[in-house]
């Protein structure tokens, strides 16, 4: 069953006016900005099934700003189960993709990979855009984010996105460092190049990428002896998920 009742247990901030109002402005309102957030009302104040018309419409907009609305609408859809998949995997949908991932607006091509990585794990210009987006100078920590969990998803784009990934266990933020050590952990094998810096991350301050990353090192058997002594450093963690997380790679590896 779609997970929608949880979704909508709080009262929307836009529900004061009628969603019909709302669906005009989406269609009609002078600036983007206003129909952006007729985009948000109407699909926060109707239900995943009614909602999703509107969004279709939206996928083929003037706006490359609603039409990654639209997208990232479908992703979460998928990914909250708001929809069952049949309802997502239709033509409808799945044609708009391929052409999305080649929108010229960056952001739409991302949020086109996000939605393909859900519905159409297999498009074969999937790995293409995704190297092109991580190429980008000008991509920001919640676009880096997305790429890592992207690559989480699907290891073997993964596995084609080391040359970037690798200095983001280093990044500032937190979210980058710990959706970057996540798609390390779901490497296996693949993630060999990456062993000093997954190393290094485990004493990073926050326990999720601590975590990530000794799952990871227990993927790359055999270790050589620096790599062992962090790992059994990592077994006293004051994390108890992260010193659990050591202790099982730390046996893999000794079988």
């Amino acid at each position: 069953m779609a997970a929608s009742p949880q979704r909508r247990s709080l009262r929307s901030p836009f529900a004061d006016e009628p969603v019909e109002i709302w669906i005009t402005r989406l269609q009609q309102a002078p600036s983007i900005e206003e129909r952006c957030r007729a985009f948000m009302a109407v699909t926060t104040q109707l239900e995943p099934a009614a909602a999703l018309e509107h969004v279709l419409r939206t996928l083929d907009d003037a706006s490359g700003e609603l039409r990654a609305a639209a997208l990232n609408w479908i992703a979460n859809a998928a990914q909250r189960r708001w929809l069952e998949p049949a309802v997502l995997n239709t033509e409808a949908i799945t044609a708009h993709l391929p052409a999305r991932l080649r929108d010229d607006d960056p952001d739409v091509q991302l949020a086109a990979a996000r939605a393909c990585s859900w519905l159409a794990p297999s498009a074969p210009e999937l790995r293409e855009v995704a190297a092109t987006l991580w190429a980008r100078e000008d991509l920001h920590p919640g676009s880096q984010v997305t790429l890592a969990n992207l690559c989480a998803r699907l290891p073997d784009i993964g596995a084609s996105s080391l040359l970037h990934l690798r200095p983001l266990l280093g990044a500032e933020q937190s979210e980058v460092r710990e959706a970057v050590a996540e798609a390390f952990s779901k490497l296996g094998a693949e993630a060999r190049p990456a062993l000093d810096e997954l190393v290094t991350a485990l004493d990073d301050e926050e326990p999720l990428v601590r975590e990530a990353a000794a799952i990871a090192l227990g993927n790359l058997c055999p270790l050589q002896e620096p790599a062992l002594r962090a790992l059994e450093q990592a077994l006293s963690d004051e994390d108890q998920l992260v010193a659990a997380a050591a202790r099982q790679s730390w046996e893999r590896l000794q079988s």
